[in-house]
């Protein structure tokens, strides 16, 4: 491998100053020593974000911090760091959660997969809980996810020991991958409609239609909480934004399954839905699946953008051009 090889790991912080420091600690111990971290943060209060410059000072220029007034979500709070680091001539850059810690040769196998096969757009990785348990080695998009908009972890990927190249209808996830930032024609930037889920389904596609193929790399891992940077699994925010994107993924890329989708999600997927957070009583997660819906056919008849944001301390629908 070339000495010469700069590599960029990017993460998006919201209050999670913390969380930032528990991953950048697990990097000093990576076997790969070039790389730079930048940090987004992403309009986080002001005592996060003091806690969070003090807390890097100690890592002095090996860490770069981009300060966003707002909170843009993860998608444009990547786009954001994407554009300082290429600035920078790097080669690499591995986008990761911040609530996620990468094992010390993590950066090295994804480096040498993308080194052995230069049409490599994205190289995925093993995410394994902090227990040692698999959480993600990516998905597959089959007849049932066009038609349901559910979709499911490429099981047979699990057992995987080495570097391989992906069917079509496979995707790695972006909670942590490495990507090409040598030049800006090698990214595919997120889309600004999401604001967060379901970003990495458009990369994966968008990669494959400027010629590049996905790598699934089993040797590079990381663990990851799953959602903890955005508050866990099944509350009132993640249960929107993974409803909502849903729609605007499968109408975006599969508009002819696109009226099926509807006619099967409305009748059976929705309901099935609404029965299982009312049988638990979590009246605000059958909540969030009315809003992320209606909030996907506003965008999709209007274009308006409705995020679900915290506002004055309480989770209100707000309109962002």
């Amino acid at each position: 491998m070339k000495k010469a090889i700069r590599v960029a790991v990017l993460t998006v912080n919201f209050n999670g100053e913390d969380k930032c420091n528990k991953l950048i600690k697990s990097l000093d111990k990576s076997t790969f020593k070039n790389y730079t971290v930048y940090i987004v943060d992403n309009g986080s209060n002001r005592e996060n974000y003091d806690n969070l410059k003090n807390m890097m000072k100690g890592y002095g220029n090996n860490v770069k911090i981009i300060r966003s007034n707002k909170n843009l979500g993860w998608g444009l709070g990547c786009n954001l760091g994407l554009k300082e680091i290429l600035k920078n001539n790097t080669d690499y850059t591995f986008v990761v959660n911040n609530d996620a810690e990468l094992d010390n040769d993590c950066l090295f196998y994804c480096i040498e997969t993308m080194e052995d096969n230069k049409k490599i757009g994205i190289c995925g990785i093993k995410t394994l809980d902090f227990k040692g348990n698999v959480q993600t080695v990516g998905g597959k998009i089959t007849l049932f996810s066009k038609l349901t908009g559910i979709l499911r972890q490429n099981k047979e990927r699990i057992k995987e020991t080495k570097p391989i190249i992906l069917g079509d209808n496979e995707f790695v996830d972006d909670c942590g991958w490495m990507i090409r930032t040598s030049k800006a024609s090698d990214v595919i930037w997120y889309p600004k409609h999401l604001f967060m889920y379901a970003e990495e389904l458009y990369i994966n596609k968008g990669q494959r239609e400027k010629g590049r193929v996905i790598a699934f790399d089993p040797r590079a891992i990381m663990y990851h909480a799953n959602m903890g940077s955005s508050g866990g699994g099944g509350n009132p925010f993640t249960t929107f934004y993974v409803t909502r994107n849903r729609y605007l993924f499968m109408k975006d890329y599969y508009p002819f399954y696109f009226p099926a989708f509807l006619i099967i999600h409305t009748l059976f997927v929705f309901p099935l839905l609404l029965l299982k957070y009312s049988f638990k009583k979590r009246w605000n997660l059958v909540k969030s699946v009315c809003l992320g819906i209606w909030s996907a056919f506003v965008y999709l008849t209007t274009k308006k953008k409705l995020f679900f944001l915290k506002i004055d301390g309480k989770w209100r629908l707000k309109e962002i051009k």
